[in-house]
């Protein structure tokens, strides 16, 4: 990790460190295929319904986390940092 006070950002080594990993995700077939154009559609609505069961799964669970989660009586509004409206 970064010594306090050097040149390299915390953001610069962790990003330099999964190199790897991003580059198998960044020029993945799928991903490109998407990006370009050229990804077969049959392929894309398989991955749009499997998403699809996914992010309903995933919702659920955050859903339920909330609900369980001690202290959490109420919700609150949070603005982002300097949010204006």
């Amino acid at each position: 990790m970064s010594e306090p006070g050097s040149s390299a950002s915390l953001s610069v080594e962790l990003r330099g460190s999964a190199d790897a990993v991003w580059q198998a995700q960044h020029y993945h077939p799928f991903v490109r295929g998407v990006g370009d154009g050229t990804l077969e559609p049959e392929r894309f609505k398989v991955w749009v319904r499997q998403d699809y069961l996914y992010l309903v799964e995933f919702a659920r669970l955050h859903a339920l986390g909330t609900a369980r989660a001690p202290g959490c009586t109420r919700w609150e509004r949070r603005e982002p940092p300097g949010y204006r409206r």
